[in-house]
């Protein structure tokens, strides 16, 4: 007699249909390589700190592949495309990390990064616009992240309108609504840039009576934000890193440069503190080390390169640092060609 196979009961099925499902998932989540998503994400992100950034973007892109929904593989991905000035590419790949991470600043802000380098360098004025009409809304949504002003500043320059800035600062200000408005009326990176349009505003008509009615005014803020930071140091309490960075951003405005280093300097001391004011740090801080030691000892101007290049080696963390090691190490082999040829 045919032996006829049984068919397998209800629960005996169910049991089979979840087994092929969580082998299913074990497979999609490794890569060719073997590697599970997360082991993926890991090694990219050491390819990244390497320099080897044509492999970190290889590597987001295959986690990317394993799982299409991992927001962190989706904004790595991005992230990369755009350092590699592959920025049509990055514009997508950024638009889908915000359809993923919505409400992780950092995938704005390179969003934002993109659009205004990719139309800076690609004459796309189109993302020059899109630029400035998110970075308003990126603000209003992240009044304490420093970036977005940057991008949407540096936009309306690229436009030749300059002007714009100061008017959508006062409109933030004015239309913001609800949390939004207490955000950014509470917000000293937000003051600081306002602040800042204002004085460069009157400073670009000549209105010297605007001028000094401003300078005034942000000297009395800046003398009472000093006193409340230095008060907390002396009571061993938490200092608050927008202060720190309103009175760095304040004396740049003054062009107190003595003043402004400390402030950067206090800011440098923390990883939070350090992502508010790199750009400042990188050019400000740098070249004034640099240019007080121009007539020192050759020993002394190239130590100064090799202590700064070791800020700038890149984590995944703290960005993109490449191009200011790449400065440096340019500003080493001509003082060391310049130390030969005195030898």
């Amino acid at each position: 007699m045919a032996f006829l196979p049984q068919r397998p009961s209800a629960s005996e099925a169910c049991a089979l249909s979840l087994f092929l499902a969580l082998v299913t998932v074990s497979i999609m989540s490794c890569s060719e390589s073997g590697l599970s998503v997360e082991e993926q994400l890991q090694v990219a992100r050491q390819d990244y700190e390497a320099f080897d950034f044509l492999a970190a973007r290889d590597g987001f892109e295959e986690a990317l592949n394993q799982d299409p929904d991992n927001a962190e593989a989706a904004y790595g991905h991005a992230r990369l495309l755009m350092e590699l000035n592959q920025y049509e590419d990055a514009v997508a790949a950024f638009e889908l990390a915000l359809s993923l991470a919505p409400e992780n600043p950092h995938v704005h802000e390179g969003y934002l990064n993109t659009l205004v380098w990719g139309g800076k360098l690609r004459g796309r004025r189109d993302w020059l616009d899109r630029t400035i009409e998110l970075g308003q809304e990126t603000i209003r949504s992240f009044p304490d992240r420093v970036e977005p002003y940057e991008s949407v500043e540096d936009a309306v320059g690229e436009l030749n309108q300059s002007e714009r800035w100061l008017r959508i600062l006062d409109a933030l200000a004015m239309r913001s609504e609800g949390a939004s408005a207490y955000r950014i009326n509470n917000s000293q990176v937000f003051r600081s840039h306002h602040i800042g349009a204002r004085l460069r505003a009157a400073r670009s008509s000549g209105d010297t009576s605007a001028i000094a009615t401003i300078e005034d005014e942000l000297r009395r803020e800046l003398e009472v934000a000093s006193a409340t930071e230095n008060g907390a140091d002396e009571a061993g309490t938490e200092t608050k890193f927008d202060r720190q960075y309103f009175l760095a951003y304040g004396y740049e405005l003054l062009n107190d440069a003595d003043k402004q280093h400390r402030w950067l300097n206090r800011l440098d001391e923390t990883p939070e503190g350090r992502e508010m004011n790199k750009d400042m740090i990188h050019f400000d801080v740098f070249y004034m080390d640099h240019f007080m030691s121009r007539d020192s000892l050759f020993e002394q101007r190239l130590e100064i390169i090799e202590r700064w290049k070791q800020r700038f080696l890149p984590t995944w963390d703290t960005g993109d640092v490449g191009a200011f090691r790449v400065a440096l190490s340019e500003e080493q082999s001509i003082l060391e060609d310049e130390a030969d040829r005195q030898n």
